[in-house]
């Protein structure tokens, strides 16, 4: 999240300029961390992909203005193939103690009813 600081105010701006057109998930930039299958650890921020365009074109001018060109480098990682065991685990209704007595597994609880 380092790297992220110093563009987050031109990240910031494009999707003020587009929050009419975009979801309410799409205008909040969240940090978003990732295990790789190596075991190495990505962190970054979700944005939404139609805009890196222009946020490109604003970095670009920005450092033209002050004499940074040189050090600017921005990069779109190409978004792999989601794992569909993972989709169907994330899916999945959680299970609580309740379902446990739903589903018959148990002798049920008789009420005491004193005076």
């Amino acid at each position: 999240s380092g790297s992220v600081v110093p563009i987050w105010g031109p990240l910031e701006k494009v999707l003020e300029r587009h929050e009419a057109s975009l979801s309410r998930s799409d205008r909040a930039m969240r940090a978003v961390r990732a295990e790789l299958e190596g075991g190495e650890r990505l962190i970054g921020i979700r944005y939404p992909a139609h805009l890196l365009g222009e946020v490109r074109r604003r970095l670009e001018d920005a450092a033209l203005s002050d004499g940074t060109l040189g050090m600017l480098a921005l990069s779109t990682d190409v978004p792999t193939p989601v794992n569909s065991k993972c989709v169907q685990k994330m899916l999945r209704a959680k299970k609580t103690l309740l379902d446990f007595y739903r589903n018959g597994n148990a002798a049920p609880v008789e009420s005491s009813s004193a005076p």
